[in-house]
């Protein structure tokens, strides 16, 4: 089985991720260690090629760089390498080709001290992606969607911006993979045609109704995206869109959950087929939407709210917080089951083909706008023991088979 190997970025030398010549702005890899082992060479003096500790072939590309205690090997050629040199090769009829070094000392790489040798490259085929807190901003070159990677992450505090509006970074992440977003400045992100899941925890003190975002995200193919804190766009820029099939908003602090997380969908996102609504499920935090959306439930509290600013729902449950169809389409089924429904000061009209409201539920639209094309049910009944709070406009009238 090939070695696991994580790259994780430094931008010291310069902002450019994917540029082989810069491949010193990622931190050096460990070949010293108990992954790897030292054989060795049946040619040349003093030379060892790398291996795995079981044997075989330890899967790694050539890389641009060989070190050896931090300082730089100079490239060579195997079976005739001097002291202080490295060569990527098969010199050995092994099948693949791999590192061969000569150390400056001339003795085994394995009798070093742990991470002795290391090489640095950009990331690889497989490859793990760690943007840890401390390390520099990602500026160009930053097309990595050609190298599908085993996950990516983006850890918390990485105070430092990831691409631009015009020039995010575009990534490809493996089917198992995951992608982990976090971190305090804008960063811009497309995750291309990646099938997998999404995890955003950014943390920033960006107000969400600046009407900026902490993260922009775009992707053809995400599976779920899960957004537990941070201000974030999903494909929500001039001519963006997306294609995601589950969308869950959660949140981090206990009794405040609307301050947590908060989504705006833009006027282009589909699920990942392209021919139907994402689902969209809130625990927490607040979201707008300008696209359709099939299965919404809100099960949040407080002062948590879904709005839809164009589109429709097909069907949705709220449970708790507040959804405000702020779009004059037709919802075709809607249950209140202790959240609430408010339409006060909205100019839409909007149409209700089935909506259910259940005790401990708000329906406000004191203009009266809402069209309902069925009967509302009432199954807890409109009694002081339901609970309800109800303003369906001045003009609106129950008749005995509403109630």
């Amino acid at each position: 089985m090939p070695a696991t190997i994580t790259k994780v970025w430094d931008g010291s030398q310069s902002g450019q991720v994917g540029n082989a010549a810069h491949g010193k702005n990622w931190k050096p890899v460990s070949i010293r260690n108990s992954i790897f082992r030292w054989e060795a060479s049946g040619s040349g003096t003093n030379e060892f090629y790398l291996d795995l500790t079981g044997g075989g072939d330890p899967s790694i590309p050539e890389p641009q760089f060989v070190q050896e205690g931090g300082s730089d090997l100079t490239a060579g050629t195997a079976g005739s390498l001097s002291a202080g040199e490295w060569d990527y090769a098969d010199n050995d009829t092994l099948g693949y080709s791999t590192i061969y070094v000569r150390l400056a000392d001339d003795t085994d790489p394995d009798s070093k001290n742990v991470d002795h040798v290391e090489y640095i490259d950009v990331p690889r085929a497989s490859d793990h992606v760690v943007i840890p807190a401390g390390s520099q901003a990602l500026s160009s070159n930053l097309d990595l969607s050609a190298t599908e990677i085993a996950s990516f992450r983006r850890e918390i505090a990485h105070a430092a911006s990831v691409g631009t509006e015009d020039d995010p970074l575009r990534l490809k992440v493996s089917n198992a993979g995951q992608v982990y977003l976090a971190g305090t400045q804008t960063a811009y992100i497309d995750l291309t045609d990646s099938a997998t899941a999404v995890e955003v925890t950014e943390e920033s003190t960006l107000k969400a109704d600046s009407g900026a975002r902490l993260l922009y995200l775009t992707g053809t193919a995400m599976t779920t995206l899960q957004i537990t804190r941070g201000i974030v766009g999903l494909a929500s820029l001039a001519g963006q869109s997306a294609r995601v099939d589950v969308i869950e908003l959660g949140y981090v602090t206990s009794g405040t959950r609307e301050s947590d997380a908060d989504l705006e969908i833009g006027a282009s996102v589909t699920d990942v087929a392209g021919t139907g609504k994402p689902d969209l499920t809130m625990e927490g935090g607040n979201a707008t939407s300008r696209s359709d959306v099939d299965n919404l439930t809100l099960l949040a509290s407080g002062e948590s709210s879904y709005e839809q600013l164009e589109g429709d729902w097909a069907t949705a449950t709220i449970y708790g917080g507040t959804a405000v169809p702020n779009s004059s389409q037709t919802y075709a089924t809607t249950v209140l089951a202790g959240g609430a429904i408010d339409l006060a000061g909205l100019g839409v009209t909007p149409t209700f083909t089935n909506m259910t409201i259940r005790r401990e539920s708000t329906f406000n639209d004191p203009a009266g706008r809402s069209t309902f094309t069925n009967d509302i049910q009432f199954p807890d009944g409109v009694g002081p023991d339901a609970n309800l709070t109800l303003d369906l406009g001045r003009a609106r009238k129950f008749t005995p088979v509403n109630i």
